[in-house]
């Protein structure tokens, strides 16, 4: 399918859905829980597999073992935390302290004032400190509300008033998809990566009122789906049409999750940065990403082996029902490689090692090379955040943007 082919169906598909769907609400109703449940506490993991950590703290902490409790202060700002002979080792300047691994190990707030860094990045809750396999993590234990007002500003645009009901959404998001990874992960160490690999949580670092307003208001609302809550998945620009669960994860039990045409990222999202783009790739380069791919050896460009004319070609054999490209074929001389949907985005990195942002692209040549043109950005299931705010500013609710991009779901308050 062309490049030309893929606008067109996208322009056919708007016309059809701007002149006869809007985005509807969600099923919304009270649940009984909501009488009983509590916010419960999520655990993130905000170091981890590390030799050496340096705390910096600021006010009175409280480092609690199971033979004691001692109380750190700003005059010790900087404990070291280190694995010596498989032994946990907190020093500063005036004070060493040993624990043998597997010891659970807290270090909390003596005030709701006092905060610590660790990376670079200021946190002020409780924390629990393990040496597990000669490497030390860091796990940040606090209400789930208060995760996510370190989160949803560091997952939508929130500074703007207008997409402001898109920020909720993104708080409903976020908080459902957290209450998901708890009970998946309900015996681990933690519940949720502080990255990308979950959800961003930067602690302190760029809070936003709109975002922590946006939490305050639809706290404890939970999107459900036969009486569990949803992968509540979303990313950042769809490029006009969103993709199925199935089709990037391989599991087929969220109807929640299907390709959608997406209207309003198509017509109103173009400020996104990523709402189209395009990259190029020469030949060689292609060949030098296969070569690395395969892990062999690039032949000697001063051979004459080299330089006489080679084949390099990248073909897709396969599409998934959201237009994606789910299969690329890659072929440089008498090497040929097949990417799946979980390999493409990487193996056509920039120079600077960022993925592709979408696999909804098409490939031209183009003076020999080869011309990615694509849109949106990241994996396309869930909702699109770019269009919800689109959404937001054109007067439609959370509860609607909700019930769009997650069909046939209910909206709960469980506490």
């Amino acid at each position: 399918m062309t490049y030309h082919n893929i606008k067109f169906l996208f322009f056919f598909a708007i016309i059809a859905v701007v002149s006869c769907t809007t985005p509807t609400s969600g099923t919304r109703g009270d649940s009984t829980r909501s009488k009983s449940d509590k916010e419960p506490v999520i655990r993130v993991l905000i170091a981890e597999n590390k030799l050496v950590l340096l705390l910096t703290i600021s006010g009175d902490f409280t480092l609690k073992a199971p033979e004691g409790s001692y109380v750190f202060n700003p005059e010790q700002s900087g404990i070291k935390i280190s694995n010596k002979n498989n032994e946990l080792v907190f020093s500063s300047e005036s004070r060493s302290m040993k624990f043998q691994s597997g010891t659970k190990i807290f270090f909390i707030p003596r005030d709701q004032s006092n905060s610590f860094s660790v990376n670079g990045i200021s946190y002020d809750e409780k924390i629990e400190i393990v040496l597990e396999n000669g490497n030390i993590s860091i796990v940040s234990l606090l209400p789930l509300e208060k995760y996510l007002t370190g989160v949803v500003p560091n997952e939508i645009p929130s500074y703007n008033r207008s997409g402001y009901e898109a920020v909720k959404a993104q708080a409903i998001a976020a908080r459902t998809y957290a209450l998901k990874r708890m009970a998946i992960r309900s015996d681990n160490l933690f519940h949720v990566y502080g990255d990308h690999r979950d959800q961003v949580f930067n602690g302190l670092v760029n809070r936003s009122k709109l975002a922590t307003d946006a939490v305050i208001e639809t706290k404890g609302e939970v999107l459900f789906y036969k009486d569990k809550p949803i992968d509540a998945s979303y990313h950042s620009t769809s490029g006009g049409i969103t993709e199925d669960y199935a089709s990037v994860w391989g599991d087929t039990t969220r109807p929640y999750l299907p390709v959608q045409y997406d209207a309003i990222d198509e017509v109103l999202s173009s400020e996104s940065p990523y709402n189209r783009w395009q990259f190029s790739f020469s030949p060689g380069t292609i060949e030098k990403k296969l070569y690395k791919w395969l892990k062999l050896s690039l032949p000697d460009n001063k051979s004459d082996r080299y330089y006489k004319e080679r084949t390099v070609s990248m073909k897709i054999s396969e599409r998934t029902k959201g237009l994606r490209v789910n299969q690329l074929r890659v072929q440089a001389g008498e090497y040929e490689l097949i990417l799946n949907s979980r390999q493409i985005r990487q193996f056509l990195a920039n120079e600077e090692g960022r993925n592709l942002p979408s696999r909804l692209f098409t490939i031209v040549r183009e003076k020999g090379d080869f011309l990615i043109k694509g849109a949106g950005f990241g994996h396309g299931v869930g909702m699109s955040q770019y269009s919800a705010i689109r959404l937001a500013e054109r007067g439609y609710k959370y509860d609607q943007i909700l019930g769009f991009f997650y069909p046939g779901t209910k909206l709960l308050r469980i506490y």
